[in-house]
């Protein structure tokens, strides 16, 4: 089954006579798929439908067809997709909730009712499968870019999405991290 399916697509925002998408035919499949285009392309708003929150969250005009993972998206709630779909945003502190990082990357889980042992089990996990199970008692106030989008990235994660989106991936290096891998390199190669 397609990630998506989009049929002559089309989404204005509220207020705007330009549409933000136009016409969009289009099949994501299973796999990396990267989506490239100039500034203000469309391609956040894009990414946006896969989770619902275009047109559901944002409001506007939409005509055409799109169905996330095989749902029809004008129909589908947000919370049903975003079982199927777990999202990054480009900026990663538009979805913090909490302080803590272990408690923001637990938050998805809480929402759904999972039970306290389980919940912690799906946090550790998802928190050590991006590298940040050594953040989990840190304040994201004070992590770099890329430590923020990792954590970000485990909080989609953590429900155990069918597919993850992330909006500009790459927007955040983690200076502070490629430092230390670099120095932790040097002192391996020194003393091999």
């Amino acid at each position: 089954m397609a990630l998506a399916d989009f049929d002559r697509f089309s989404y204005w925002y509220p207020g705007e006579a330009t549409a933000a998408l136009r016409e969009v035919s289009l099949s994501v499949c299973a796999g990396l798929t990267l989506i490239s285009g100039p500034s203000g392309g469309g391609k956040s708003t894009l990414l946006r439908t896969f989770n619902g929150l275009v047109p559901h969250f944002h409001g506007g005009r939409v005509e055409g067809q799109a169905r996330i993972a095989g749902s029809d998206l004008l129909t589908t709630s947000t919370s049903r997709l975003a079982r199927s779909v777990g999202f990054v945003f480009q900026n990663p502190e538009a979805q913090f909730v909490h302080a803590v990082v272990e408690h923001d990357v637990a938050f998805g889980l809480e929402n759904t009712g999972m039970p306290r042992s389980r919940m912690l089990a799906g946090v550790e996990e998802a928190m050590a499968a991006v590298g940040v199970l050594g953040l989990r008692h840190r304040l994201i106030s004070t992590l770099s870019g890329g430590e923020r989008q990792r954590v970000a990235l485990a909080g989609a994660i953590a429900r155990k999405p069918a597919r993850v989106v992330r909006d500009e991936p790459t927007s955040r290096p983690d200076q502070r991290g490629e430092r230390k891998r670099l120095v932790e390199g040097r002192r391996g190669r020194a003393g091999g």
